[in-house]
């Protein structure tokens, strides 16, 4: 990025705190890339693929990322299910709107001007100019990604990225590809349509909804209940392992059972 660049530039002084970690015992064989730092015996490492090895260790760990019996079990789980819904899947792809119009006005107003690609390396407004009948068999594509429940092999591939927390660590965003998110955007009304039929009442993670107003309208209620001398039992719990560990297959049936046919 910028600040790689920039530093490119001026090799005598020390790399962003974005581009490198500190390591005490280098590995003899990588120090070369290496920047040697202070008088403490410490390195700092610049080599990119290094950095990227370092900080995702801890996401490929928490992952299971080498747990091949797992791998194995979420996609036999995967194939199971689209096996069951294979009929259901041919049928949902001949309700949604994927005509050269839709298609060309998905592309136009659905994703900003410098919303990141992924690796087919395609961008949206590419797709909103091509010519009609490009766009028309673009849809048709899509019909079919939909009804066979398969999507082209480039458009499986995801980047994904790590961004650092001012407080250390990093989350991890996935970059999908270019006719993949296309795709979703196609079907949005589908999945806002299953959104408001499964929803609760007291759902505050709905489109047009604000957590903050839940949050603030359960506060009105816990201080009408002490005004009225009633006990209230506040629960609170962390959903960070959950999210960072949610199991695909999992969580595919569980949408599955709720009628998500999207």
């Amino acid at each position: 990025g910028g600040k790689a660049h920039a530093w490119a530039n001026r090799p005598n002084t020390p790399p962003p705190l974005e581009l490198f970690y500190r390591v005490k015992d280098p590995d003899p064989e990588r120090v070369n890339g290496c920047w040697a730092a202070g008088t403490d015996g410490a390195y700092v490492v610049s080599d990119p693929s290094l950095v990227a090895e370092h900080h995702a260790k801890p996401w490929i760990d928490l992952w299971g990322v080498h747990d091949e019996a797992k791998v194995q079990e979420e996609i036999a789980t995967i194939r199971r299910l689209r096996t069951k819904t294979a009929e259901e899947a041919m049928e949902f792809a001949q309700t949604i709107d994927l005509s050269a119009k839709q298609v060309a006005r998905v592309c136009r107003e659905g994703f900003k001007d410098n919303t990141a690609i992924g690796t087919d390396a395609t961008a949206f407004r590419d797709l909103a100019n091509l010519p009609w009948a490009a766009q028309r068999d673009l849809g048709d594509i899509c019909r079919l990604m939909l009804a066979w429940m398969m999507l082209p092999s480039t458009a499986t591939v995801s980047v994904m990225a790590l961004i650092g927390k001012a407080a250390g660590g990093s989350r991890p965003i996935a970059i999908l590809s270019t006719v993949y998110r296309t795709l979703l955007k196609l079907c949005r009304f589908e999945i806002q349509a299953w959104d408001l039929r499964v929803a609760h009442p007291y759902d505050t993670a709905l489109a047009g909804c604000s957590s903050l107003r839940g949050q603030v309208f359960r506060e009105l209620h816990v201080e009408l209940g002490e005004q009225e001398k009633m006990t209230t039992a506040h629960f609170l719990f962390d959903l960070k392992k959950f999210y960072d560990t949610v199991r695909v297959s999992v969580l595919i049936q569980k949408l599955s059972d709720l009628g998500y046919s999207a």
